[in-house]
């Protein structure tokens, strides 16, 4: 046989086989590698995920990969009472906000290896509708942590919640910051009485974390100044959902860094447990990574499929979305200029990445200068409550809850079924926790369900109670089917919340769903009048249930 004829016979087998491996490839079923990542980034990521899905990736020359995206706000992995992560239900990659989320977790022992530092930045920055900065700090007044911490009693401040997200803790740890007038703020000086006694009227002046919702900057352009008139905010937030005010000629929005910045880093993270190790999904989460630090990846997919046109690189894509690119290569563009508001100079001082021991420390002084709170039990004794012993649970919840609240909250006790009646007014929990714990005790159920009409009534009484610088709650146990002859219907209920909204502190009811028949779409409409969510009160999840509550506080 001639040499060429050889050599043709060989190149038909090798493609062959090379054809044939990719068929076999393809029909193989995807490795399914699952991402968490901050709610501040999620957006961007499922954008560049769904991009790197495009490009059908293939790990380890054997191995296809498929991405999802998950949102967890980084303090939710913290978390001891089950909703943190364990060795058995773990994401196999996490993008947190920030460096110090990963230090935190191990030291949670949760086995985490950063495999890119970060993908992309934004700042902390002071922010505020310019019209009434000028009302409450004048018009030559600095917008900055002093002059915000000196008018604090007569503005309306707005930032994210600091015990259940990162970008409200990193407010705490830009005070500390600040006060102390360094980039590297302790653990003892995060404890000082000083330090917490002025941090105090600051978040006072907020006057519902719950109202301002899971997107801050979002409600504070849905709703404006009445529901807050200067925020502690990411960057990123001010110029997604604000920056047409940014630049507006009547009352624009302004815009002031301060003097020591906390940066958000978004870096990627994969667990990395070596005796569950699978090098397909190390593989696959560093290939992730290396795709988004990449500005050229996405036309590397566009020309593997024509279909899925991608004309800008991902950094760009993280650009547009209000985000500073991580790579140096990117230079910082649009909406990064000075006509909106922004400094491209930024950040000039950063605080130092806190060490565990210092983000601990911030979380115990948020107990201490936390709003205290007003909180009626208002519970469902109806007849429908005896079914599957719904009424034996929401006891064992009232008598969990009454146990676990701080003695310098205020709690009373409401029940309802044909009628409505206030068993303990409201006092502070040491003065009336016996006699809170008898009257649960003794809860019965029957009659009807006057569940709107109590919601009104409810909502009344807190409305009668004179101090402005405590939360007001409404925990509400029942089943949610309404029978009452009183003629309230659910808007009369919902009305009655929002009712509340633009007071200093308004009402918020958090509902408590028990029961396979509860009326899921009344409580979750009452839910929504006040921002919070409909929780089940089934005994198997009680604490979970407890920790949710508790966190509105």
């Amino acid at each position: 046989m001639r040499r060429g004829s050889i050599f043709v016979i060989i190149f038909i087998l090798v493609a062959g086989g090379i054809v044939g491996a990719s068929f076999f490839l393809r029909a193989q079923p995807p490795l399914e590698i699952t991402v968490a990542v901050s709610p501040l980034a999620s957006d961007w990521v499922r954008a560049a995920v769904d991009a790197f899905n495009a490009t059908d990736p293939v790990v380890n020359a054997t191995r296809r990969v498929r991405f999802s995206v998950e949102t967890v706000d980084d303090l939710n992995v913290w978390l001891e009472d089950g909703r943190g992560w364990t060795q058995s239900s773990h994401p196999d990659a996490w993008i947190p906000a920030a460096s110090f989320s990963v230090a935190f977790a191990r030291e949670a022992r949760m086995p985490l290896t950063i495999v890119e530092p970060a993908l992309a930045r934004t700042l902390l920055v002071w922010g505020g509708f310019s019209d009434r900065i000028e009302a409450v700090l004048g018009s030559e007044t600095p917008l900055d942590w002093e002059a915000v911490a000196g008018a604090a009693a007569r503005a309306r401040l707005a930032f994210f919640h600091p015990a259940r997200t990162a970008a409200g803790l990193a407010v705490l740890l830009s005070s500390a910051g600040e006060f102390y007038e360094t980039t590297r703020p302790g653990d003892a000086e995060l404890s000082s009485p000083d330090y917490r006694g002025w941090l105090r009227p600051v978040i006072e002046a907020v006057p519902n974390f719950n109202t301002l919702g899971t997107s801050v900057a979002e409600t504070l352009a849905a709703r404006g100044p009445s529901i807050g008139e200067i925020g502690l905010l990411p960057e990123s937030d001010w110029l997604r959902n604000l920056r047409g005010q940014l630049v507006q000629a009547a009352g624009p929005l302004r815009l002031n860094y301060p003097a020591y910045s906390l940066v958000f880093e978004f870096p990627l993270a994969r667990w990395s447990d070596p005796q569950e190790e699978d090098p397909d999904r190390r593989a696959g989460v560093e290939a992730l990574g290396s795709w988004l630090l990449s500005p050229e990846q996405q036309a590397a997919a566009a020309q593997v499929f024509v279909s899925y046109v991608l004309t800008e690189p991902v950094q760009e894509l993280i650009m547009s979305e209000g985000f500073r690119p991580a790579n140096p290569d990117v230079e910082l563009g649009f909406p990064f200029v000075l006509e909106n508001g922004v400094d491209p100079t930024q950040p000039r001082t950063v605080l130092d990445v806190p060490a565990p021991e210092v983000i601990a420390a911030v979380q115990q002084s948020w107990a201490f200068v936390k709003k205290q709170a007003d909180i009626l039990l208002l519970i469902d004794i109806s007849g429908s409550m005896q079914t599957d012993d719904k009424i034996g649970q929401a006891i064992a919840a009232a008598e969990a809850f009454l146990n676990a609240m701080e003695s310098n909250n205020r709690i009373g006790l409401v029940v309802f079924n044909d009628g409505i009646e206030t068993r303990v007014p409201l006092g502070n929990v040491e003065t009336v926790y016996e006699q809170m714990r008898s009257h649960i005790r003794s809860l019965r159920a029957n009659g009807g369900t006057e569940l709107y009409a109590a919601i009104v009534n409810t909502v009344n009484e807190l409305n009668t109670t004179d101090a402005t610088d405590r939360i007001r709650a409404i925990v509400l146990l029942s089943d949610g089917a309404d029978t009452g002859s009183r003629g309230y219907t659910l808007n009369d209920a919902i009305n009655a919340i929002e009712s509340t909204r633009d007071s200093l502190n308004p009402v918020i009811v958090i509902p408590v769903a028990y029961g396979r028949d509860a009326d899921v779409n009344a409580l979750n409409a009452i839910a929504r009048a006040s921002n919070t969510r409909v929780q089940s009160g089934d005994a198997q999840s009680i604490l979970a249930v407890l920790e949710i509550i508790s966190s509105y506080f």
